[in-house]
């Protein structure tokens, strides 16, 4: 089992809308300097969270900011908005 390490990322490819869940949620690929993406899907109170804590008017404003991602073998999990603890 390989222990989460936690690096920086770069939002890209923001939307938020209905997809495949039946109920709003926010997306966004998470991207690395090691040049790899996940994409990462957010419903309700994590979505709002996402929102509020990057301060933006428009969930596109979201795109190119940093944040901090785990890292663990091949699974990318958004932790939270650069600056934020």
């Amino acid at each position: 089992m390989s222990v989460a390490t936690e690096v920086t990322g770069i939002i890209r490819n923001v939307g938020y809308g209905m997809r495949d869940l039946s109920r709003p949620c926010l997306w966004f690929e998470v991207y690395t300097s090691e040049g790899t993406a996940s994409l990462q899907v957010f419903t309700g109170e994590a979505a709002d969270k996402i929102i509020t804590d990057a301060q933006v008017y428009d969930v596109k404003q979201l795109e190119g900011k940093p944040c901090w991602v785990a890292v663990s073998g091949n699974l990318m999990t958004f932790l939270r908005m650069w600056g934020q603890s």
